[in-house]
């Protein structure tokens, strides 16, 4: 649905009610239109913004409260950007401590593959099954291009 700002001022300034309609059609077509996963914090984020309109003495007031959920909403965030950013830096800083280049390495090792790495400059796959009941493992060396 494209957003005519001009369409929906007229809308409020002709038939309050109606934009009313429209405006919760948008909303909640919105909220359908997404994935069952994210669908329940959206509905919860309208809610309180529609308990907070509904307690809200102006329009203004209104806005003004929404945009405190905003910015909480972007708080939260914030805190979640700066909890991952810091578990990134301890995971970098761990394979340097044990000298491993992180960025081009990635490896699944069982204890009967360690004898079969090759240090080649050539990628080396070599699958030694474990057990007839396990997934069998392999060691691959992931070199920069």
């Amino acid at each position: 649905m494209k957003f005519e700002f001009n369409e929906w001022k007229e809308l409020y300034a002709t038939d309050p009610d109606a934009f009313e309609v429209k405006r919760i059609d948008a909303l909640q077509g919105y909220i359908d239109s997404v994935e069952e996963k994210g669908r329940k914090a959206l509905e919860q984020t309208l809610f309180r913004i529609e308990m907070t309109r509904k307690r809200s003495k102006s329009p203004l007031q209104s806005a003004i409260e929404a945009s405190r959920l905003m910015w909480e909403s972007f708080d939260k965030l914030k805190g979640s950007l700066e909890e991952f950013q810091s578990a990134a830096q301890q995971l970098e800083d761990s394979a340097k401590a044990n000298h491993v280049n992180a960025s081009n390495t990635l490896r699944l090792v069982g204890a009967d593959d360690l004898a079969n790495v090759e240090s080649d400059s050539q990628p080396t796959v070599r699958p030694q099954p474990i057990a007839e009941s396990l997934p069998k493992a392999s060691v691959i060396q992931f070199r920069p291009r």
